[in-house]
């Protein structure tokens, strides 16, 4: 027998959400019900994990560790005999590289990262990730696009601007708005030229490569930071930029007088969760994996990141948004070579 009892750990489960329902209308309660169903597949996973004596399952990922925290808190209620150690110092464009420099020195290494398409490409690309069947541990299939990769969040392109200075009517209602000359040198763009490659699989490549020629020909303030951008954009420094919707998050909660727009498209990216192929924690890993593609561990990872599962009963699946674009795993590499080109022409002010 294992050191947890399933029967124990599922009434525990049903226990929990039991106590969570009392005074919720119906609809609520069958839902954390239903939840509670969805963790109890989850067991075997935890059970094993015990059994073996698995070490804490190394996390790489980009946020903060004391942002994090609470989140990890959330999973060890959940499951408290399965530890998780999350690792912070690696920028989200290292990822690949570390992971191949630990394929080839033995020793402490990631057993779980939680990155963006790219990285996530790179990793698999490679041969360096582990297959799991992820629909065995309740996962829906729609959440696993290839046996390498689990979603955990997404991140939406948007574009932030000033309301002390913009009033409604002259705010961006859309791309083309951030063409007009008025504008020009008051408009920021991050550096990095993902969100505009992300346009392509909804406007094709000639409209999209046109879009950000002339972008760039308008004189945008090019800023490496999503987070600055939105700062830069409550002091008034800039009228609107191109960001995210949760890097401006706290720019707004401390009051910054700025406003988010998804335009029609909004550039979509989704983060990923991979096993990096000579994971030694595999069932800690593939657990905590798991359990952020949950309601309530995507409620947690949101509280957070800001990043939540558009499957998900996340406040970002509760927002209002048009048209989403965005490239499909497997046609990354072409993505790359577009972020490439459109990084050029950012550079250059125009055509090349």
């Amino acid at each position: 027998m294992t050191e947890i009892d399933r029967r124990t750990v599922v009434k525990g489960l049903a226990a929990g959400a039991a106590g969570l329902m009392g005074g919720l209308p119906g609809p609520l309660a069958s839902a954390f019900a239903a939840e509670a169903d969805d963790m109890a597949k989850l067991v075997p996973l935890a059970e094993a994990a015990v059994a073996a004596k698995e070490e804490p399952a190394v996390w790489y990922e980009t946020t903060a560790t004391d942002l994090l925290a609470p989140c990890i808190a959330t999973f060890n209620k959940r499951f408290p005999k399965v530890a998780i150690e999350h690792v912070r110092g690696i920028g989200v464009g290292d990822m690949v590289a570390k992971v191949m420099q630990e394929a080839r020195a033995p020793g402490k290494s990631a057993d779980l990262v939680t990155t963006t398409a790219d990285q996530t490409w790179g990793i698999t690309s490679r041969d360096l990730a582990l297959p799991v069947k992820w629909t065995d541990y309740g996962m829906p299939a729609k959440f696993a696009p290839t046996p390498y990769s689990l979603i955990c969040a997404h991140s939406l392109f948007c574009i932030v601007y000033n309301t002390s200075q913009l009033p409604e009517a002259e705010a961006p209602k859309g791309w083309e708005d951030l063409l007009n000359p008025k504008w020009k040198g008051k408009v920021g763009s991050p550096a990095f030229a993902q969100p505009y490659a992300g346009l392509v699989p909804v406007w094709g490549e000639p409209r999209t490569t046109a879009f950000v020629e002339k972008f760039a020909a308008n004189g945008p303030v090019i800023t490496a930071s999503t987070y600055t951008l939105a700062q830069q954009c409550a002091s008034g420094e800039l009228l609107a930029a191109v960001g995210l919707n949760w890097t401006a998050r706290p720019t707004i909660q401390r009051g910054g007088p700025i406003k988010i727009l998804f335009p029609d498209p909004y550039p979509l990216s989704t983060n990923y969760s991979t096993l990096p192929k000579y994971a030694r924690n595999v069932n800690s890993a593939k657990l905590f994996a798991c359990w952020l593609a949950t309601n309530e561990g995507n409620r947690a990872y949101e509280a957070a990141t800001g990043r939540g599962s558009l499957f998900l009963d996340t406040e970002t699946a509760k927002l209002k948004l048009p048209t989403a674009s965005e490239f499909p795993l497997d046609e990354v590499p072409r993505m790359t070579k577009l972020i490439e080109l459109y990084n050029k022409i950012l550079r250059a002010g125009g055509p090349i």
